[in-house]
């Protein structure tokens, strides 16, 4: 295959999957809202389980988990262990973003792709 033709085999499928994604983009959104909707109406009304069909259930359940590990999170846990001394987070805050290894990626992106699927 040679570089010409893989690249235009490859914009062409982007332009593709972008008009794919779109589509599934307004299913996606609908099914989120009536997720909401659902997942509202049964804790409100404490209904943990109902029957759609034959063999279909929908189960509601609460989770309870832990946060992302942020900075904000990184700074207020050190300050609780360092007692509030300020010197002592920013010291230990920093060399933890120094520790931090550097992620290097290659990558190509196609521009124009809308007036491909325009066209």
């Amino acid at each position: 295959m040679d570089f010409k033709a893989a690249m235009t085999e490859w914009v062409a499928l982007k332009a593709q999957l972008a008009a794919a994604r779109k589509d599934l983009g307004v299913l996606n959104n609908r099914e989120k809202d009536l997720r909401k909707f659902v997942t509202k109406h049964m804790k409100e009304n404490e209904i943990d389980t109902v029957k759609v069909q034959d063999k279909v259930k929908v189960n509601f359940k609460t989770k309870k988990t832990k946060g992302s590990l942020t900075k904000e999170v990184i700074k207020k846990g050190l300050g609780t262990f360092f007692g509030g001394n300020e010197a002592q987070v920013e010291g230990a805050f920093q060399a933890i973003l120094d520790a931090a290894p550097v992620k290097e990626s290659d990558g190509v992106m196609v521009t124009g792709l809308k007036a491909l699927l325009e066209a």
